[in-house]
């Protein structure tokens, strides 16, 4: 049912689409009257016994009368996705007329397809290409030196297309460990630099567009595993210089990934200015609104939070809200607005539930849940209410050791925890905090920020644990 949201209903006559019930459930999808199968049979068929049955049969004539609606709408395609469907498509038009008897136009087709797929880096569509061609100068139409010429180009493409789909292969066995282990294992490791340095060692000729986004992909995988702000600020500087080089210009999507990619790098290396460059390029690139535009403020918020610059927040905020699928993250921008008001010493805070439960965290113990806990402490030392702190005290420290102990990701988290358990222990007394463990914020200090838990560090745990002995 997603497919509707792409079409114009303009479009529609074009393909016959309204003529029958088709087009009543492409308007009742996209109006919201039907969500889902029950909404579907309650609305067309409600008194049939076979309401499932003919419901099912009537989405399956909707679907591809919308996917030749996607093909037949130009305008959703631009620069150079525009120029691959239509490659695509004349490569499906060369396939028809072979197949009809029209060989001498097939051929002239796609020679076209060649020489266009192979100028954009549409690997695969100029290996296809070329295979028909060395078969229509081979055997349908016999000519040596063009049969010899489409020959040496099919092995060429074919030799790349070999490397893209390796990349795309290496990345997706990362991604797959990524995604289900716990936590980043030795031999996780050691299997991402095997990678990725098997794809750097390929030939230098091997520079397609699809080659190098994955192999930088990997790279930049490595490096995160590695904790290496420096090799992915590096990956994805060399990457967006090859697609900058390019004779054509790449998908911005590409680009855009690498950036977002760098972000937190930048963030965790203290290199703010590139932070925020990167940030007012991105804003260039996203739509108003969208997933990527809220990661772009979430991480504007976070730069505005460890430099210092309460304006940024501000204006994050700001856009946060606005975007339509601010639902989404009213948990955070709730997180990130305490946090505000909390720095700048405000205490009307509007909380809600939030100092006596956490409603919406338990999937992510590691994420907001810690931000929420800090939060419930540093509000009620900023009241003044020292018993609430008692209260949770012995909760802080069962969070730390359940969820935190021995986890690399969250080692300064759990740090920043026992120094504020400690300081409750302690009565509230900052020395009497040192002398129970002495070294432990200089250890806080020294445990680097890991680039994959920027955004759990909302606020640079050294700069709350200072307000913290301000306020006691």
């Amino acid at each position: 049912m997603e497919l509707q949201q792409l079409i114009d209903s303009e479009l529609l006559n074009v393909v016959g689409l309204k003529s029958d019930q088709a087009e009543c459930l492409y308007h009742a999808i996209q109006t919201g009257e039907v969500k889902d199968h029950e909404d579907g049979i309650a609305l067309f068929y409600p008194e049939s016994r076979r309401g499932v049955d003919q419901f099912t049969e009537l989405r399956k004539k909707l679907q591809p009368r919308l996917v030749n609606s996607v093909l037949s709408a130009d305008e959703l395609h631009q620069g150079y996705w525009k120029r691959f469907y239509q490659v695509s498509k004349q490569l499906i038009a060369a396939t028809i007329l072979w197949n009809r008897g029209k060989a001498v136009a097939a051929a002239q087709l796609a020679e076209d397809v060649s020489k266009t797929a192979a100028k954009y880096h549409f690997t695969r569509l100029a290996a296809e290409a070329n295979r028909r061609l060395t078969y229509h100068y081979s055997v349908m139409v016999p000519d040596e030196r063009r049969y010899r010429s489409y020959k040496e180009k099919m092995i060429r493409q074919e030799e790349l297309l070999y490397w893209e789909q390796k990349a795309y292969s290496f990345y997706h066995e990362i991604g797959l460990f990524l995604r289900t282990a716990k936590t980043v294992s030795n031999t996780l490791m050691e299997t991402a630099q095997g990678f990725s340095s098997e794809l750097d060692q390929a030939d230098t000729n091997i520079q397609t567009l699809d080659f190098m986004r994955m192999r930088y992909s990997v790279a930049v995988m490595y490096h995160l595993m590695q904790n290496d702000a420096s090799g992915v600020i590096e990956a994805c500087r060399e990457v967006l210089s090859y697609f900058r080089g390019l004779p054509f210009k790449a998908p911005v999507r590409s680009a855009r990934s690498f950036q977002i990619n760098s972000l937190p790098a930048y963030l965790k290396s203290g290199r703010y200015k590139e932070a925020e460059i990167t940030l007012e390029e991105l804003k260039q690139t996203v739509h108003s609104g969208s997933t990527n535009w809220i990661s772009i403020f979430q991480y504007q918020a976070i730069l505005g939070f460890h430099t210092g610059r309460l304006e940024l927040v501000h204006s994050a905020l700001s856009a946060l809200r606005q975007s339509r699928l601010h639902h989404r993250i009213e948990e955070e921008t709730q997180i990130y607005q305490l946090y505000l008001d909390f720095l700048e010493g405000k205490k009307d805070y509007q909380l809600g539930r939030f100092m006596n439960e956490v409603p919406h965290y338990t999937a992510d113990k590691k994420g907001m849940n810690i931000n929420v806990l800090i939060l419930q402490y540093l509000i009620s030392i900023q009241r003044g209410d020292r018993p609430a702190i008692i209260d949770r005290m012995e909760a802080l420290q069962a969070y730390a050791y359940r969820h935190l102990k021995g986890d690399p990701m969250c080692r300064r988290s759990e740090l920043f925890f026992r120094l504020l358990y400690l300081l409750a222990r302690s009565a509230f007394e900052v020395p009497e905090v040192e002398r129970r463990s002495p070294g432990l914020f200089l250890q806080l200090r020294e445990t680097s920020r890991q680039i994959a838990a920027i955004d759990i560090e909302v606020v640079p745990y050294e700069e709350l644990w200072e307000r913290v002995k301000s306020l006691v």
